[in-house]
């Protein structure tokens, strides 16, 4: 219930004029970087650029980046200090490919900031990775703060599209804290669908869990949630039956045969969801539930006009503990 400042900035390229704006409490707004997006993008993997942005505010804040305005949009839920870390696994679908009929191609990646100078960075990827890196081979780069770079599969274009060339179960480890996010580009909606882009920005290992509850979206296409593996021989049970035994970097996909599954892994593990509705598909992280990751006040915008839907998890007993703008 505080004003806010909030200060939009790129560390490692001076050029970039901060954005700033003022909140009032329970206020939000939309920054719009379409004309600077040259400077935002990424455009070649493998490439280190200095676009990383640093979002600061004076108090409590959320915040996501959105992608698109009319076509194959999505939302990456930005985490604050729960993104930076030392050590990920990184989920990725292998159900649907990336679409083939745009230009550019689109492809899945991997995209690491670093927030200090001098990060050393190792990825042991679980697939080939552009430009002929092998799969399984522990690899090096080094970055400064807010300097960027694109881990993707060998030919990304190409072959690399396939659902089975993603990098499901590639392991990135850090000398200093970095954040990470998956982009998975114009993925087809198996088997009548949509082109939509998915991701989101990860967690680190030392904060994910071994408990969790996918709830179904609304897709009319399959619906899949995706098991990750970190540590060796994890147990995975799902709705109290052992369904598999994963070594880190496995996946194990899961097929939604009811509303929700209750999902619990031996070790801690990664949870990732493709939901959405219709043919219309988004990715996302999924908290676990047996460590403290909610909240008691959640605020949420919506930038434009389209079906809009709230899945609320709640232990039994507080379903009517809600108040929802203020009734």
């Amino acid at each position: 219930n505080l004003a806010n400042t909030i200060t939009i900035s790129m560390p490692a390229d001076n050029t970039f004029a901060p954005i700033v704006v003022d909140l009032a409490p329970n206020e939000a707004a939309t920054v719009e970087v379409t004309d600077e997006i040259l400077q935002l993008w990424a455009t070649n993997p493998n490439q280190v650029y200095d676009r990383g942005i640093h979002i600061q505010a004076t108090n409590y804040t959320t915040a996501y980046f959105e992608v698109g305005t009319h076509f194959n949009p999505d939302i990456f839920a930005l985490k604050g200090r729960n993104a930076l870390g030392k050590d990920f696994f990184v989920p990725f679908q292998n159900y649907s490919y990336n679409g083939n009929h745009y230009s550019p191609r689109p492809y899945s990646g991997i995209y690491i900031v670093a927030t200090e100078d001098n990060t050393e960075i190792t990825i042991t990827p679980t697939r080939p990775v552009f430009p002929g890196r092998p799969a399984g081979i522990p690899f090096t780069l080094q970055l400064n703060r807010g300097q960027t770079i694109a881990v993707v599969p060998e030919d990304y274009a190409n072959t690399g599209q396939q659902a089975d060339k993603h990098l499901g179960g590639t392991r990135v480890e850090a000398s200093k804290p970095i954040t990470i996010t998956s982009s998975d580009d114009s993925v087809y909606g198996l088997p009548n669908g949509c082109y939509d882009l998915i991701g989101d920005q990860l967690i680190p290992t030392n904060i994910i869990g071994t408990e969790y509850i996918a709830m179904k979206g609304r897709l009319t296409i399959p619906e899949f949630f995706y098991v990750l593996a970190t540590q060796p021989d994890t147990e995975v049970e799902i709705d109290g039956v052992l369904v598999d035994i994963l070594q880190p970097g496995q996946q194990l996909r899961w097929e939604f045969a009811q509303q929700n599954h209750h999902i619990k892994t031996s070790e801690p593990s990664y949870v990732y969801h493709v939901a959405g509705f219709g043919c219309e598909q988004g990715g996302a992280v999924l908290p676990p539930i047996n460590v403290c990751t909610g909240s008691t006040k959640v605020s949420f915008t919506r930038s434009k006009g389209e079906s809009f839907f709230l899945n609320i998890l709640v232990r039994a007993g507080a379903q009517d503990g809600f108040i929802f703008n203020g009734d």
